[in-house]
């Protein structure tokens, strides 16, 4: 069952770096990041690709839509908040706990630009 759960989701996986390379333009990725706060420390970053769009603008209304409703999951959580990153909004999502900070990040790049190799 495992393998199968496995096969499942790296053709999903595929199938959206498909989306991301495959003639579409912008894609819709999604950053989170876990830092240690005790210490201040990273202790994962993960990339994933969300969809692939033909314009711009539709990956900025999508990401709008992902950033909302990612809001209504953790926007009322004690201890999140939100920040604009360079004044762009429906970018960045703050999760603090007791232990450590977990942020969302939502960026629309070209299709050509895979952040997971510029990490």
């Amino acid at each position: 069952m495992k393998k199968v759960v496995f096969l499942l989701i790296l053709i999903q996986s595929l199938c959206l770096l498909q989306a991301a390379y495959g003639g579409d333009s912008w894609v819709l990725w999604e950053k989170q990041e876990s830092i240690d706060s005790s210490v201040g420390i990273r202790q994962a970053v993960m990339w994933e690709a969300i969809d692939g769009y033909a314009k711009e603008a539709d990956c900025r209304t999508h990401r709008e839509q992902v950033w909302n409703g990612k809001m209504k999951d953790w926007g009322g959580r004690r201890g999140s908040y939100i920040e604009k990153i360079d004044g762009v909004p429906y970018t960045y999502i703050g999760i603090k706990t007791k232990d450590s900070l977990v942020t969302l990040q939502y960026y629309c790049l070209p299709g050509t630009i895979d952040p997971r190799e510029h990490h």
